[in-house]
């Protein structure tokens, strides 16, 4: 005997292709005289013999699940029972159950792709017991489908899934609560979660005997919503080579937590100042539903310029400046060097005034590079010789860059 709960249809064909089963109209057709089918709503039961020559076939009629009760009998002897409960359907679903031996095969193809799976019932009992010996519960196992992170964490919305075996009668009903078990529903379908939030789902099953399982439960996170991430240093401004400066940086999650929060340095260590240019200093977050999250603050790195002349006194119109710089780290030290080239860029005019004592002439360089002097200060500094034909009185910038310093410098000279 075969049972069919829920929504499917089940299709009888003996070795004459005649068939017992629903038709277009609605009606039932009885066309074998040796096979038995009843109908009860969404409930079907067959009674046809163990022969392989009957073909059994099934086909979903709508979304939902289904439960498949085969039974073996002997006349009223039960030699065997098996039970596929809470299979998921659709109306592509397509079945074929191979009949002829103790234990019945159930190929299935739950969306009708042409590639069916065999699948392993729920409850499977060879030589059965009387019913009335069953005082053993049911057990339910529950399952959940989405986009997981950390177990029970998803960043989707999730489906849960609920599958009851027994040792004996089988499944007769499966239900679950979400309110703590103040209030139950049957398990018609997967349970779908859909919102933000955190999910306590209980869940049990009964037998055909009334035994009742203790109710199981499970915990489902869906966080969809990526970390946050604050980056107090370094912030997007210029740095001065080897400047102390500690990295600050946070991470945050309202909704699964945070699993992991990493810079390119850990969050008060030094950031990198130790070479000249433009640099990224990165933070990613994940939460853990594996939510991800990145960002990034561009800085850079210049060098100190140490004038090596006193920057007050005036030179007279006319005369030759010269303009006597070290390239410098955040403490002062000296790091100029033949290899990094000085180069003056423009001539800024700021003050009609020049108040400073008059400085003499030197000698004319004649191009834009500041030539390196290994003689000047402690290790080495530039000079680069100033004209001042044609510029009036009043104080004035001299811009320049440094190799592979990505700021604009200047120091100050006045003529009068």
């Amino acid at each position: 005997m075969i049972g069919a709960f829920s929504p499917v249809a089940l299709h009888i064909y003996d070795s004459a292709g005649h068939h017992a089963g629903p038709l277009p109209d609605g009606s039932i057709e009885q066309s074998i005289p040796s096979v038995t089918y009843l109908t009860f709503g969404q409930i079907t039961y067959v009674i046809v013999p163990n022969d392989p020559t009957y073909q059994v076939s099934l086909a979903g009629t709508r979304s939902g699940i289904a439960t498949i009760d085969i039974m073996d009998f002997n006349g009223s002897t039960k030699l065997g029972f098996q039970q596929y409960a809470n299979i998921d359907v659709t109306s592509q679903s397509r079945g074929n159950l191979t009949l002829g031996s103790l234990g019945t095969t159930f190929s299935y193809d739950l969306r009708g792709s042409g590639t069916p799976i065999a699948l392993v019932p729920s409850t499977s009992v060879v030589t059965a017991a009387p019913d009335s010996s069953d005082v053993t519960a049911p057990t339910t196992t529950a399952s959940a489908s989405g986009t997981q992170g950390q177990p029970s964490e998803y960043r989707s919305p999730v489906d849960v899934h609920l599958v009851g075996s027994d040792d004996l009668t089988g499944v007769a009903e499966t239900d679950y609560s979400l309110d703590g078990g103040s209030t139950w529903s049957e398990y018609e379908g997967p349970i779908h979660l859909a919102t933000d939030g955190t999910y306590r789902l209980s869940y049990r099953s009964t037998d055909y005997m009334g035994n009742q399982e203790q109710p199981k439960s499970m915990v489902v996170v869906i966080d969809t919503i990526a970390p946050g991430i604050s980056i107090g240093a370094p912030t997007a401004t210029a740095y001065t080579l080897n400047q102390i400066v500690a990295t600050q940086y946070s991470c945050s999650d309202g909704g699964s937590g945070i699993a992991t929060c990493s810079g390119s340095a850990a969050s008060g260590a030094q950031l990198d100042t130790g070479s000249v240019g433009r640099k990224a200093f990165q933070v990613s977050a994940t939460d853990n539903a594996g939510n991800q999250t990145t960002q990034t603050v561009v800085y850079t790195v210049g060098y100190a310029v140490c004038a090596l002349y006193d920057q007050t006194k005036a030179g007279l119109s006319g005369s030759t400046i010269p303009i006597k710089i070290e390239v410098c780290d955040s403490s002062g030290v000296n790091v100029s060097g033949s290899s990094v080239t000085v180069t003056a860029t423009g001539l800024t005019k700021i003050s009609a005034n020049a108040p400073g004592d008059l400085m003499a002439a030197g000698n004319a360089n004649p191009d834009n590079n500041f030539r390196f002097d290994a003689t000047l200060a402690t290790g080495g500094g530039y000079i680069y010789n100033l004209k001042t034909a044609g510029l009036g009185t009043g104080t004035y910038a001299l811009s320049f860059t440094v190799a592979n310093d990505p700021m604009q410098h200047a120091v100050q000279f006045q003529v009068r």
